[in-house]
């Protein structure tokens, strides 16, 4: 009995580790994506604004 409480225990907290893992992961993705499409977006400006790749949003 007390083995399976123990697995459990060790269970409960490789799945908060995991759990708060991704988390940080995905905060810092979403980060990483926000710098690099502002430096892609100062780029476009300094080009010129409108025109670039697509020029969707200054169409």
């Amino acid at each position: 009995m007390q083995q399976i409480l123990f697995y459990l225990s060790i269970h409960d907290i490789g799945c908060r580790i995991v759990c708060t893992l991704i988390k940080l992961l995905l905060r810092i993705h979403t980060v990483l994506g926000d710098w690099a499409w502002e430096d892609e977006e100062i780029g476009r400006w300094k080009r010129g604004g409108r025109g670039g790749r697509g020029g969707s949003k200054n169409s």
